[in-house]
């Protein structure tokens, strides 16, 4: 099965961008090539093709695109001509960050009841559907709106691996029930089947980590008053990413997230000990990942698609 529009065409015909090295930040960056960490502020799908181009090869890509809702959010547009403008816009860009995916490596696509479930084919068409993993739910609470419906407080995101034999998998758990606790403690234990195949457990003298993460994660948004909190319009929570990233890399992995926004994934990227690419269109959100690394002491260079110095830049 596919999604088709009129005018579907595969991305053959974006060059890769120029890229152009605007500011340096850390000494030891002038000895590493390529660079261990970049930023980078022009159209995400040229940008890739440089990426590939540049061998650039990351374990994880994160993608956080618009989700078709038709608002102006100060920070990006996300308003289109048609539905066809924006499919053509997902799938040219799925299909080159694909390319640029490490064989061993996954991707995560974060959309909502827009588009999640077009994008499941594109990604289907594009990996080959035994390349899915999960379609994870992020649930979380915010004020309700009015509506004839159910309250629509999830987002989904959409889990696929370049090669289903060869990737990352750190297994994650969450705490134990109450009634886990109650019964058992905290000793793991073991199923074991009676005549009938009826299925008991019994404890063993192992400690257990906890259940195996389920595809439903309750995390909530950003409050208002967070310190992460930095003023982007749809900034994502430093708790999800790490998920994510502790997941399906290891310390030293590549991350990219290349609809940075207001740049959680290299930030979160930085303090696990990962490496990241980082890309947005936007200045501000350029602006707000740069400082928001700097924060964190992150060397990194950021580049652009011309020679031109972004708006505040300092070199260092």
């Amino acid at each position: 099965m596919r999604l088709e529009w009129d005018e579907k065409a595969r991305p053959e015909g974006i060059a890769a961008a120029r890229l152009v090295r605007s500011e340096r930040h850390g000494a030891a960056l002038a000895a590493r090539k390529p660079a261990p960490n970049l930023l980078v502020a022009g159209d995400n799908a040229p940008v890739a093709v440089a990426l590939v181009e540049r061998g650039y090869r990351p374990r994880l890509i994160y993608g956080d695109p618009p989700f078709a809702t038709g608002a102006d959010f100060g920070d990006y547009n996300d308003m289109w001509a048609a539905p066809d403008a924006y499919m053509q816009m997902l799938f040219e860009r799925l299909v080159i960050f694909h390319r640029l995916l490490a064989d061993d490596g996954a991707m995560f696509i974060h959309l909502d009841w827009r588009a999640a479930p077009h994008a499941r084919l594109l990604l289907d068409e594009i990996f080959g559907r035994g390349a899915f993993r999960n379609e994870i739910v992020w649930s979380y609470r915010r004020w309700p709106a009015k509506s004839r419906a159910f309250q629509r407080l999830h987002d989904t995101l959409l889990f696929y691996v370049k090669d289903p034999d060869n990737y990352t998998w750190n297994q994650l758990y969450e705490p134990l029930s109450p009634g886990t606790l109650r019964t058992h403690g905290t000793r793991k234990q073991q199923a074991v089947f009676d005549g009938k195949r009826r299925v008991n457990s019994i404890d063993t003298a192992e400690t257990s980590p906890g259940s195996p993460m389920t595809d439903v994660w309750q995390i909530s948004v950003i409050n208002a008053r967070a310190k992460e909190r930095n003023g982007y319009a749809t900034q994502k929570p430093e708790a999800l990413l790490e998920r994510i990233i502790r997941a399906t890399t290891d310390p030293g992995d590549l991350v990219a997230d290349l609809f940075c926004g207001s740049g959680t994934t290299p930030a979160v990227a930085q303090r696990l000990g990962r490496r990241w690419v980082g890309c947005d269109a936007s200045p501000r959100a350029i602006a707000l990942t740069r400082d928001r690394l700097l924060a964190l002491g992150a060397e990194f260079e950021v580049l652009v698609e011309d020679a031109a110095v972004l708006p505040g830049a300092t070199c260092s």
